[in-house]
């Protein structure tokens, strides 16, 4: 159930119930200055949007009936020529599977009350959210196929879309490289025969305690033995000097700059 006056917008979430609708979470909100000079339609279309801003998680995927004492809100979703504020919040909508239906003001005594609760602080001067994703505005029968379709039927069986042009053939396979990585291996054996690492960047040291098991772990530029050793010595710092040091026996920690007393 959704109501507005001047000032306020008040909202009530109810599972109904045979004939009788049980509260389940309570909202309002007073309107700033630029929305108090929104027309009544606005501003109770204004109370739905802001309802299901707040109850979004309760409705996705659900069947919400809307119950409002504003008759006009059911005939302003067919209407093709509204202000463009007011189509934006219609659109808003269409995300969630809804039905609005009239109440009598004398039967929506509770959201009355809500919307007429008067507050000094307004509770949130932004404007409404009537952002939203491009998908919305997608129709009814786009693909149903993932976006990542293209790719892995040509990845699996060499199928390349039909009516391409030479140019986005080769946009196609410049971004095929971007989510298809042929080296399916973390190290490769270079020419001297020696195992290197084929990701590049910085290294993450962990140092786990014994005892505790407290783990401090830290991306250093390289795993040089002098960056190494001004890591061990800020967490000696912290922590005070260890009885032993347990390592891989890695050549930044098995050195004689790491040995010297």
């Amino acid at each position: 159930m959704c109501d507005a006056s001047d000032f306020i917008v008040g909202a009530i979430l109810g599972q109904q119930d045979c004939k009788t609708i049980h509260p389940i979470y309570f909202a309002s909100k007073t309107l700033n200055v630029a929305q108090q000079n929104y027309i009544i339609t606005e501003k109770e279309l204004m109370a739905i949007i802001f309802a299901f801003e707040i109850f979004r998680s309760y409705m996705v995927l659900s069947k919400m009936i809307v119950h409002t004492d504003h008759s006009a809100l059911r005939h302003l979703f067919k209407k093709q020529d509204a202000k463009p504020r007011l189509i934006r919040w219609i659109l808003l909508l269409h995300e969630f599977d809804i039905e609005i239906k009239d109440i009598k003001g004398t039967k929506n005594v509770i959201d009355d009350h809500l919307s007429m609760i008067e507050n000094d602080e307004t509770s949130d001067d932004s404007e409404v959210n009537d952002n939203f994703l491009r998908e919305a505005l997608m129709e009814i029968n786009a693909k149903d196929e993932p976006w990542f379709v293209d790719f892995a039927n040509y990845l699996v069986n060499d199928i390349i879309p039909k009516g391409m042009t030479y140019q986005q053939k080769n946009k196609f396979f410049s971004h095929l490289k971007h989510y298809f990585w042929e080296e399916p291996y973390l190290f490769k054996v270079c020419s001297d025969d020696m195992n290197r690492s084929c990701v590049f960047g910085p290294k993450t040291q962990t140092i786990l305690d014994y005892v505790s098991k407290w783990v401090e772990a830290q991306d250093l530029p390289t795993n040089d033995a002098s960056v190494v050793i001004t890591f061990l010595k800020k967490l000696f710092c912290r922590f005070g000097m260890p009885k032993a040091l347990i390592s891989d026996r890695g050549t930044h920690f098995y050195n004689k700059i790491v040995e010297k007393p």
